[in-house]
């Protein structure tokens, strides 16, 4: 597996370091099996980590698009009923307008900030010991929200047995590894094809959103 996070900080571990020491951090919080995980953050790969950590402890993930509008979000953080909410720091200044009307027990960030607790701290004491995962096949993995152009928007529950019967099947023709070049939101399709591209050993290279002439630049094997 490889994945790339253009800009995103270097915490100087392995992706697959992360996840389970993010999922130890997770534990040690309090979050249990079936509370669900909401995630406001732009393309990073800690995002990704802290999505399957919570994964790990079966825990249901809710990841917000950044852009629409703050009503809209804590609409959604209230629909999921968000044990923790996880922040980008640099939306610290919108989560802290979502959780003044929509309180959740824990605010966790993906590196310093002056809003909750730095969900990147603990895991350099924590262990990397592989966790057996909680996660059961009729568990809910997802909660993605429609666009609500037809009104409120509606979460779309996807168990982790789904998830698993989308993964792509990979052809006896193809010789190189697949590549994804993801310039749009995580919290959308790109994040779904981004969690499957890995488990083929491809590569995932993520931009933070789409800007003709920084997509331009990628190399030819970023794409």
């Amino acid at each position: 597996m490889r994945l790339v996070g253009l800009g995103a900080a270097d915490h100087c571990r392995s992706f697959h370091d992360l996840v389970p020491r993010l999922a130890h951090a997770l534990r040690a919080q309090g979050l249990e099996r079936g509370q669900t995980v909401t995630l406001l953050s732009g393309n990073l790969s800690e995002a990704l980590a802290a999505r399957y950590a919570a994964n790990l402890l079966d825990c249901q993930v809710s990841h917000l698009y950044n852009k629409p509008s703050a009503d809209t979000q804590v609409a959604i953080v209230r629909d999921v009923e968000t044990q923790a909410l996880i922040v980008d720091p640099t939306y610290a200044t919108r989560a802290a307008e979502l959780t003044a009307q929509a309180p959740v027990l824990h605010i966790l960030t993906l590196g310093v900030s002056t809003l909750g607790t730095d969900l990147l701290e603990p895991p350099a004491a924590e262990s990397a010991e592989r966790l057996s995962g909680l996660a059961h096949p009729e568990g809910i993995c997802s909660i993605r929200h429609t666009g609500g152009t037809t009104g409120h928007s509606k979460g779309i529950c996807t168990s982790f047995g789904r998830v698993g019967r989308m993964r792509p099947k990979s052809s006896e023709e193809e010789v190189d590894q697949p590549r994804q070049l993801v310039a749009t939101t995580l919290a959308h399709a790109a994040g779904l094809i981004a969690d499957h591209v890995p488990a083929t050993g491809g590569t995932v290279v993520l931009l933070e959103d789409f800007e003709n002439c920084v997509y331009s630049s990628q190399p030819p094997a970023a794409r």
